[in-house]
């Protein structure tokens, strides 16, 4: 299953923003995601998904800032699939790609694992 959310996401755990903002911010993106999926049916099992994040500018540090940046999206991809996002049975991969320019997405992959 593959959806993609029409959603631009910050700069991860180097965003500096009040409280409030962020937690504004971090329902939003929740909601933007939610909406996409409850179009589909999640897997039972064990899956493997991958998050990637489509962004016009040069991308962020890998390791850190990418999976910070992402944390709203796998938390709700995680509650979607009843399941912690610290659940073994979930494999979570990390991507992100250069878009056009204005063009930000999160690409969700979700499949099941064997």
């Amino acid at each position: 299953m593959k959806v993609l959310v029409p959603l631009r996401t910050g700069t991860g755990q180097n965003d500096r923003e009040h409280f409030r903002a962020r937690a504004r911010r971090v329902k939003a993106e929740r909601h933007a995601v939610a909406w996409l999926l409850a179009l589909h049916r999640p897997p039972a099992g064990p899956v493997t998904v991958t998050m990637c994040r489509i962004s016009p500018g040069q991308g962020l540090d890998a390791h850190d800032n990418l999976r910070g940046s992402l944390k709203a999206s796998v938390d709700q991809v995680a509650e979607w699939l009843g399941r912690d996002d610290a659940d073994s049975s979930i494999e979570w991969k990390y991507d992100q790609r250069r878009g056009k320019p204005g063009e930000w997405m999160v690409g969700i992959t979700v499949e099941p694992r064997t």
